[in-house]
């Protein structure tokens, strides 16, 4: 396994994390037997789940995915019997106890990611229309007929983030430039406020261009992977896609200009406010970066957050009609 896969696991849940590790071979192994299932090769740049490629015994292609079992992975399992494979990756098998989801495999799985160092403004339209997609299908949290309820809310996980950032000020240990923490923090208590109840449902909770796969070569079809299944208003599920992919937002000659074109697309195609996506860009931003430090704690990388800061200034002062 790499290194910094290994490190990344251990460091984010410690004692739990290495047990799970020390475990995976034989977790792994359980699954092949469980499923039947013939090993191909691991994905790459893995981030807080092992993910491998499989074949069933009818030689069909899916995903093995295992994780530290927690609230969030369980949250991911609702998410996608929700869904029910509507635009967005079907959930074949899972284990809770072991962590371990079954997948189908998008094939070939080209990212956008890889259309937006092409051509941004493509990319952003595909976005925008995936975006529409799930939006409308106005999936509720508490949908019985799936026998789900999404449990987690964009209210109460960003306002632990803050909550806990307060706590490393206290300590002498919060980085980040004070001022942006404060306007994130007013147009979050701004947007909550004017949020209606009514408004809220199931969003993906991390819809960006590494979370978008092409479905097929042949065809325009995307197909959305690892939603978080969180409950929160619809201007907020394009919140992470404004500052990814990370390669393309911290090259660009004219970033804010690039925040601008993508609000002004996304709120079009969408059907949204552009100035609650603005502001639920502001503040995810910071958030985001409250929690790269949380997770590289006690010695944060400036690299690991700085980009979404950056973010957060460029949208901040856009205006729209």
């Amino acid at each position: 396994m790499p290194t910094d896969f290994v490190d990344r696991i251990c460091r984010t849940f410690g004692d739990a994390g290495r047990r799970w590790l020390n475990t995976l071979p034989a977790t792994i192994a359980h699954c092949v037997r469980l499923w039947d299932l013939k090993l191909e090769a691991p994905y790459e740049h893995l981030s807080f789940q092992y993910v491998i490629r499989a074949l069933r015994a009818d030689g069909s292609p899916v995903v093995l995915k295992l994780g530290v079992p927690r609230d969030e992975l369980d949250g991911e399992v609702r998410a996608l019997r929700l869904y029910a494979g509507r635009g967005v990756v079907r959930l074949l098998e899972t284990d809770h106890a072991l962590g371990a989801l079954l997948l189908e495999r998008i094939e070939p799985g080209f990212q956008l990611a890889e259309l937006a160092r092409r051509d941004d403004v493509a990319a952003t339209k595909v976005g925008a229309s995936v975006a529409r997609s799930l939006l409308m299908l106005r999936v509720k949290p508490d949908d019985a007929a799936c026998g789900a309820i999404v449990r987690g809310s964009i209210e109460n996980d960003w306002a632990q983030a803050f909550d806990g950032y307060r706590a490393l000020v206290g300590r002498g240990a919060g980085p980040l430039p004070a001022d942006i923490v404060r306007e994130a923090e007013r147009r979050f208590d701004r947007l909550l406020s004017s949020s209606a109840v009514s408004d809220q449902i199931m969003l993906h909770g991390d819809l960006h261009h590494h979370n978008i796969l092409k479905s097929s070569i042949e065809s325009d079809a995307w197909i959305v992977i690892d939603p978080k299944g969180v409950i929160g208003e619809p201007a907020c599920e394009v919140s992470a896609f404004l500052r990814n992919p990370g390669s393309v937002v911290a090259t660009i000659n004219d970033p804010q200009g690039l925040m601008y074109r993508r609000v002004e697309a996304l709120a079009s195609v969408a059907d949204l406010d552009p100035l609650r996506i603005r502001d639920w860009g502001v503040v995810g931003s910071v958030v985001s970066a409250i929690w790269c430090i949380e997770d590289s704690e006690p010695d944060p990388d400036p690299t690991e957050w700085r980009l979404a800061i950056y973010c957060a200034r460029w949208l901040a002062p856009l205006r729209f009609s």
